[in-house]
This record gives structure tokens, sequence and C-alpha cells, in this order.
């Protein structure tokens, strides 16, 4: 018999007080039609004036574009939570190295679209790489956010039981039905999927 909704209707009643809602991007292959979306992949990302490609700071190659996020375009309450700049991920494909202590192998930031805005009226100017692109991912812009509610795995519940409700113990038979209703994939602030 499938596994359904119902299934999980006890292990959904007693985690309740830890939903949490987040946004799920709906997007659509090819790239973005400007340079202020949303998209994952692709070589055309914002870039600030005078923006060189960035390198990883190990192998000193091109880090690959992973991705973009434009928080304006998400519902109010999650410009709330994440603020209202333009969320951008660099990553070296090429040395794997993520040393999320030194900030090696890897560029996160957050782009200030207001000082963006403000400095030129021109579009922000794009900056191609100095060597080929080791990993150009497939484009995909997004094109709406949709709501998902979404509850703790176990991983983050082990790791951290005080967020457990009051009288709510994490069992064998809670962790099966945390597996069954995951809820892994691109998201902003839904609970995490941790992955090793």
């Amino acid at each position: 018999m499938a596994e359904n909704d119902d299934d999980h209707a006890e292990y959904k009643q007693r985690l309740a007080p830890l939903k949490r809602t987040g946004w799920v991007p709906v997007c659509e292959d090819g790239p973005a039609a400007n340079r202020f979306q949303s998209m994952f992949g692709g070589r055309q990302p914002l870039m600030l004036p005078n923006d060189q490609w960035p390198v990883c700071t190990q192998c000193n190659e091109p880090l690959t574009f992973f991705f973009q996020i434009n928080m304006r375009e998400l519902p109010d309450e999650a410009q709330v939570q994440h603020g209202r700049g333009m969320l951008q991920l660099f990553f070296c494909t090429e040395c794997g190295v993520f040393d999320g202590a030194n900030g090696d192998g890897y560029l996160i930031r957050m782009l200030n679209l207001d000082e963006l805005l403000n400095a030129n009226d021109e579009p922000v100017g794009q900056v191609a790489p100095a060597a080929p692109l080791p990993l150009v991912l497939a484009a995909r812009h997004v094109r709406e956010w949709e709501a998902r509610d979404t509850l703790p795995c176990s991983t983050e519940l082990n790791e951290r039981p005080e967020l457990l409700p009051e009288g709510v113990e994490l069992d064998d038979e809670m962790e099966d039905a945390m597996m069954q209703v995951g809820s892994p994939g691109d998201n902003v602030g839904r609970w995490p999927e941790w992955v090793q």
C-alpha cells in the first residue's frame, strides 16, 4: 500500500510548533530576461561595477556561478527574514575545496540592490572571466515562488534536541516518518536537509 499524507499525521501533529514556511522556486530553462532576475547557472550573473569574475583562492581557477536570488522577488515575509538584496553563490568545481572558516573555494555575497541602482542609471555591466570557465551549469530562471510548509529533518533534531516541543521525543518511528516526509530541493527559508 502506498504511503500518503495521513500515514504521517501523528508526526506532523507532534512537530506542528516547528512548522516553517519556505519558498520553492518554479524555474524555466534558459537565461533570465534581465540581470536582476533570480537564476540558477548560466554565465550572466549580476556583477558589481568594475567587478572581475571571482577566482578560487586555492587553485586560482574561475569559480562556477551556481545561483543568484533577488530577495525582492520573494513574498514580503521572506524579505523581512532574509533581506532585500541579491544573494549569490560561486563555487570552485576544479579543486572542490570548501573551507567555511576561511572562505576558500567559494564566494557567497549579498549585493545591495539599492546602492547598485542609485550608483548609476545604466545597467550594471557583465564581466566575462579572464579564462574559460571550468564548468557552466545549465541556465534556469525563476518564474515564480511557491510557499511550502516544512518540518525539520531528524538530523536537525538530533543535533539540536532543544528544538523539540515539550513532551516530544525523537524515536525510531518518528525518524522513519521524517525520512518519508522530507523536503529536499532548492528553497529559501525552509528547514535545511542535511547531506554528507
